[in-house]
């Protein structure tokens, strides 16, 4: 009960700063489709451009029916799904993308539904979204999916460890909850492998890492860098967080 009542205290407090105001800060936002001429192939709510060589420009549908956009970097059958912070977007994970596509796995990042080319949805169902690119990877041949979710996508790592069977989750300043998504009310479901990461310089962000940990059910780690500022920031501040996420999935995989 104690430990409940001071996340619930933290929470409070975090809840304005994660997801909120820091932008990404990994170089690389930009790519393009490189090689041959593109084909695109269908099924139904999903679509895929294919190019001979690079990141692929993908579509899929959500369980509520929008359409979302995202880039694959097509590696293996272990993928991992990328989920941005506000108020940045999918471009904030390409860098990490390639790097997990080098490694020999597929990175899937994507656009929650009102950001960049995706649908526009009100309210902002991170946890269906995240059950759309599950979806779509599991459809496209994936054998075990991880997700990272930064900042707000916390909560749909969290909603879519308990709702689904997942490799891993990992949160970058993960908050718990997030509009309609519940997260923290469904850790005790969560027995899949789980990292939190967190800067202490962030706010609450380190209180609420240690907090989500401490309600999972399977086994968790809690990381926490002494600054590196929020989410996907803290890539550029922390170079060896590239390195620890990659040893989460090969540990995993």
């Amino acid at each position: 009960m104690k430990r409940r009542l001071a996340l619930c205290v933290a929470l409070t407090a975090v809840l304005a700063a994660c997801g909120g105001g820091a932008s990404d800060g990994i170089p690389g936002t930009t790519s393009t489709t490189g090689g041959a001429a593109a084909t695109t192939s269908t099924t139904p709510g999903n679509s895929i451009t294919v190019a001979p060589f690079g990141p692929q420009d993908v579509s899929f549908a959500t369980p509520d029916g929008l359409n979302l956009e995202g880039r694959l970097f097509p590696a293996g059958p272990t993928w991992v799904l990328l989920a941005h912070m506000r108020p940045a977007d999918m471009a904030s994970w390409f860098e990490f993308a390639a790097v997990l596509q080098q490694a020999g796995y597929s990175a899937l990042a994507y656009n929650n539904r009102g950001y960049g080319n995706s649908d526009e949805g009100d309210p902002l169902d991170l946890g269906a979204d995240a059950q759309g690119a599950l979806a779509f990877a599991r459809a496209s041949g994936a054998q075990a999916v991880f997700f990272i979710g930064a900042s707000m996508n916390g909560a749909a790592a969290l909603f879519l460890a308990a709702e689904e069977d997942l490799a891993g989750i990992v949160t970058l300043s993960g908050v718990p909850e997030w509009d309609n998504t519940p997260g923290l009310s469904r850790a005790g479901e969560i027995t899949e492998p789980a990292l939190f990461v967190a800067a202490r310089d962030d706010g609450q962000a380190a209180a609420i890492a240690d907090a989500m940990g401490a309600s999972v059910a399977g086994n968790a780690q809690v990381i926490v860098y002494p600054t590196g500022g929020h989410g996907t920031a803290m890539f550029t501040a922390n170079p060896g967080l590239t390195d620890l996420l990659l040893g989460f999935v090969a540990a995993g995989s």
